[in-house]
């Protein structure tokens, strides 16, 4: 027996399912965020493995569209996308709403961003074969040594997993960053 549906019944599935993961973005993402040094000196520390390593192959292009904040980020969410910038560069829009961007028609670099409950996922593929997938998040900062002042939280913790057939394994990034109180902590 075959079952007949509406060809309506899809779609409506398909549109109720992707507005759960079309959710709103939790507060507290939206500010200003200082890098914290540790963090971006392990990030560094990383990719110049990781370039080493390409070096020895054909992969130039490999890491080209991975970019990381060096000092401070800025994040803004309005219409339905997350706005960065990185350093007081801005970044193209992700939109959560279910559309892609592509960034660049020389070198296509397709972008896919939601937010499912307190977490940012984003997906970026380009034409070298780099798949990035990216996590964003508050998170609660460690607790300090005894007798030290509790840092100011949330800390925004940012994961990175870059895939590509000429590196060995993934590489696997994570930077923390604190939030800025004032613009006199900016510089």
């Amino acid at each position: 027996m075959i079952l007949r549906c509406p060809r309506w019944l899809p779609f409506l599935v398909l549109t109720a399912l992707a507005g759960a993961a079309w959710a709103e973005a939790p507060s507290g993402f939206e500010g200003r965020w200082r890098v914290l040094e540790d963090s971006q000196k392990a990030v560094e520390k990383a990719l110049r493995g990781a370039r080493r390593e390409l070096r020895r192959g054909r992969g130039q292009a490999v890491l080209r569209d991975l970019r990381v904040p060096e000092a401070t980020l800025a994040i803004a969410l309005a219409d339905g996308a997350v706005h960065f910038r990185f350093d007081d560069r801005p970044r193209p829009p992700l939109y959560t709403d279910g559309r892609p961007s592509v960034i660049d028609s020389e070198n296509p670099v397709l972008r896919f961003a939601a937010w499912e409950e307190d977490t940012l996922y984003v997906e970026r593929t380009n034409n070298s074969g780099t798949r990035i997938e990216e996590q964003w998040r508050l998170m609660t900062p460690p607790p300090p040594r005894e007798g030290a002042e509790p840092p100011p939280g949330p800390w925004l913790e940012a994961r990175f997993l870059v895939r590509n057939a000429l590196l060995e394994e993934p590489l696997e990034l994570r930077l923390l960053a604190e939030p800025l109180k004032d613009a006199a902590d900016a510089l």
